[in-house]
Formats: structure tokens, C-alpha cells, sequence
């Protein structure tokens, strides 16, 4: 028997193969002769390094950074090879993610460091980028990473800008990427799942902003700061991006990268599982077992338990989903082709409790234990 082990990273608790693990040890303990596929996944956030260094080859570097308020971090971003080019992957949160600040500063907070990754990668020769854009701390249209690839912002009396926070949006007069010429023979692609356009209702001030901390005043701050950005930003590259579905993603770093990078957008989790090879690895599987720290309404919306699931059920491969909750809403997965549901939690604890990693790894791998002791029993063909 072949069971494939798909689990996305239980947030701040287990990663994408720690989860594998220990559902695997579950699974062996009731079929010990069972070959097991264990596949890092992840959907464009959380976890996207870790599925791309997990390929064969990959190579893990290290870079210190901007974080969102310009002070130094550590951060990574993979390496392998895609056919003959040299490919990084990135997360946007290794720069600019919200969890690298103690308190929120919409409107001071940037992406220069995600360019400095950038930067890091294309010195070391990458020419293909794929970048998961989830988990920001910013609302600056993508304006700091585009300034730290080389990129020149200008107010009205034609001096540069030198901060490039999402509160300096409305002073850009203008835009010059000419220095961006060196990045014509790459090729971006954004892993996001957010449909927004740039600016209104739904765009990205109106929408995440608020998210990321910022008030009403400073939300309608950045949505007009974002109009007169997005006005400089075609008029210097002859589009209008501002509309372009997942413009509005992470703060407008879709927008930036579309607009000034010629980046092609693509689900998350499509994107990580063309990458990992995932269709042809579960080829022969009898069962799938994907998972994510919560599954709920939000799981059927282009997050790790769909996306692998739809691709098993083109195969007519069950799968099981383990979550460290299940909420109202859960359900919808099984439009996608999940057969089951399971919470891993066996007993009333706190949040802490249950995030212990102790406890997590515990409580995955009896539940998949339980699971697989339920699949023996009833099915013959297991």
C-alpha cells in the first residue's frame, strides 16, 4: 500500500514535514509495510520555502535584510535548478512580514528588504524568481522593493524619495525603472491566491490595511496615496496594472511585480505543487493524507487541503484531512474531493496547550493512527 502524507504547516507550531512525520509515524504503526510519500506543500505563504528547498538539489541561503521598519533581520530563500536556469524561491514575509514586528506601522512600514533577497538571489546567478506573497506587514504598493532593485521615485519638485513607506504613496510624482533594464531576461512569478485590484472597495488599502494596523483615517490615507502611486506607475510603464486581478495582494506587491517585473500571477498552491511534482508522486497512492492547522470555510478557497484534494480526486485517490480544529464551514472541502475530516485535539485544552509542539506531534499522530485503524477495518481493499 502507498499512503502520500500533503500536510501544510500547523501555524507556529509544526512545519509542512514535521506534520507529514508524525501522521506517517501514525500510519506505520497500523501498517508498518506501507510505503510512505511524504511531500513539503504549502499555498503561497507559511511554509512555501520549505516545500522549494525540500527538492532535490536545492540549496538553502541565508541573507541579512531589512524587515519592515529597516531594521536588520535574518532571512532566507532556496535555490535549485529549473530546467537549465537557476531558480529562487521567496517568501515576501522574510522581509516584510507582519510577525517580524512587535507593533504595527502602516504607514511607515516597507518592502525594501524583500528587493535585497531579490538582489541576493540575482547575484548568485538566479534568473527565474517565484515568490509566495503571504503573511505582510505592508501597504507600500511594492514601492520599497522596487526602490531597492534600482527603481527612482521623484515628488512634484523633482526630488528623490528616500523612505519608501505606504505613507509616502502620495508624494510620488514619478517613476523611472530604467534601472530595472537588468531584470528584462528574468521571469517572476507571484504565488497568491487574492483576486483584489490595487485601489477601491476592494483594493488594497480598503481591504487589508486595517489588518496590518492601520485606522480609518490611515486606510483612506493609503488608498489616496495609492491613486496618485498608481498614476506615476503608468504613465512610466505606458499600463494601467492598478486593476489587474491580485494587484491589491500583500499590500500591492502584486502590482509592482506585474507592472514593473512582467510577473505572472498563479494560485499558491498550484504553484508549489507543479513545483514539488506533486501529480507525480501520488501516482499509484491509495490514500491521501493533507491537512492545515484549521480547517474551516476559508480551507475550500484555494488553500493546501483543496488544492491537494482536487488533484487526488482527478485520480480517484481518497483523502483524509487532519486539522488542528475543525470549524462550521469545513464542509465545503468535500466539493473538492476530501472524504473525510478529522481534529486532531482530543480533549478540551487551551490555545497554548494545543500549539505545544510536544502536544501537536502527540495528537497528529494517534489521530492518524485512529484513522488508519478505522481504514482497516472497514476496507478490504485496505
Amino acid at each position: 500500500m502507498k499512503i502520500v502524507f500533503a500536510l501544510d504547516s500547523f501555524k507556529g507550531c509544526l512545519s509542512s514535514i514535521e506534520a507529514a512525520n508524525e501522521a506517517a509515524k501514525g500510519a506505520k504503526k497500523v501498517f508498518p509495510k506501507a510505503k510512505i510519500e511524504k511531500i513539503a506543500v504549502a499555498d503561497g505563504g507559511e511554509g512555501t520555502l520549505e516545500a522549494f528547498a525540500s527538492l532535490g538539489g536545492a540549496r538553502t541561503i541565508f541573507v541579512k535584510v531589512s524587515n519592515p521598519v529597516g531594521a536588520k533581520v535574518s532571512a532566507k530563500y532556496a535555490l535549485f535548478k529549473d530546467g537549465g536556469a537557476l531558480c529562487a524561491a521567496v517568501e515576501s514575509a522574510q522581509a516584510a512580514g507582519i510577525t517580524l514586528l512587535k507593533k504595527p506601522d502602516p504607514l511607515g512600514a516597507s518592502t525594501f528588504g524583500l528587493g535585497e533577497i531579490i538582489l541576493s538571489a540575482y547575484a548568485r546567478g538566479a534568473r527565474k524568481f517565484i515568490v509566495g506573497l503571504g503573511g505582510s506587514a505592508t501597504t507600500d504598493g511594492g514601492m520599497g522593493m522596487l526602490a531597492s532593485l534600482g527603481a527612482e521615485f521623484f515628488d512634484k519638485s523633482g526630488k528623490p524619495l528616500l523612505s519608501f513607506g505606504g505613507g509616502n504613496l502620495g508624494k510620488v510624482a514619478r517613476a523611472d525603472f530604467s534601472k530595472l533594464s537588468k531584470f528584462a531576461r528574468c521571469e517572476f512569478t507571484i504565488l497568491c491566491d487574492v483576486k483584489n485590484p490595487l485601489c477601491g472597495k476592494l483594493g488594497a488599502a480598503a481591504v487589508f490595511s486595517p489588518q496590518k494596523g492601520a485606522d480609518k483615517k490611515q486606510a483612506a490615507e493609503l488608498e489616496r496615496g495609492m491613486k496618485i502611486y498608481a498614476r506615476a506607475v503608468a504613465k512610466a510603464r505606458g499600463a494601467d496594472f492598478s486593476k489587474r486581478e491580485g494587484a491589491g495582494a500583500a499590500g500591492g506587491l502584486g502590482f509592482a511585480f506585474m507592472a514593473a517585473l512582467g510577473a505572472e500571477k498563479k494560485s499558491g498552491i498550484d504553484g508549489v505543487l507543479d513545483a514539488v511534482g506533486f501529480d507525480r508522486r501520488i501516482e499509484g497512492a491509495d490514500i491521501v493524507i493533507t491537512g492545515e492547522g484549521r480547517l474551516d470555510g476559508q480551507s475550500a478557497m484555494g488553500k493546501t487541503p483543496c488544492g491537494v484534494a482536487r488533484r487526488a480526486k482527478a485520480r480517484a485517490i481518497p483523502v483524509i484531512a487532519l486539522g488542528g480544529g475543525v470549524a462550521d464551514g469545513a464542509e465545503s472541502l468535500h466539493k473538492c474531493g476530501v472524504s473525510a475530516m478529522f481534529p486532531i485535539v482530543r480533549a478540551p485544552v487551551s490555545l497554548a496547550e494545543a500549539l505545544e509542539k510536544n502536544n501537536a506531534r502527540k495528537n497528529l499522530r494517534l489521530c492518524a493512527e485512529s484513522v488508519f485503524r478505522l481504514a482497516k477495518t472497514f476496507s478490504k481493499q485496505l
